[in-house]
């Protein structure tokens, strides 16, 4: 339903689109990039740290054919409530960390969660 965890609910950024042209580029495979979203607001958190999330929860349900062979061969399409996407992130503009952490399809056997962490400059950890 989201497998890159993404927000589906961002505003673009007027800031992040140039007026030397009037439409949106495509990649070199014909696909159109995204246009750029503005940040999500933060709150402060003390010390310099500003932190932000999402959730999103929803209801699956589906009727009609489910005898295809590969209905579900990557995918769990049962009847139930679930949590669709939750992202949270941390920063500290000052010193430089960050945190993202995002997930998906919570509590289903198709869930998947990511986590980026580091310092800008420094290092970086991702899972």
């Amino acid at each position: 339903m989201n497998p890159a965890g993404l927000d589906n609910w961002g505003v673009v950024d007027e800031r992040g689109m140039t007026l030397l042209q009037k439409y949106r580029r495509r990649s070199p495979s014909g696909l159109l990039y995204p246009f750029p979203q503005a940040p999500a607001p933060a709150s402060a958190l003390g010390g310099g740290w500003t932190f932000g999330g999402t959730l999103q929860l929803g209801v699956l349900w589906d009727g009609g054919d489910e005898d295809e062979a590969r209905f579900e061969r990557y995918t769990e399409w049962t009847d139930e409530a679930f949590a669709n996407a939750l992202s949270l992130n941390a920063s500290n503009a000052e010193q430089g960390y960050y945190l993202d952490f995002r997930s998906g399809a919570i509590g289903r056997d198709d869930q998947f969660y990511s986590l980026d962490a580091g310092r800008f400059g420094s290092f970086r950890l991702r899972g």
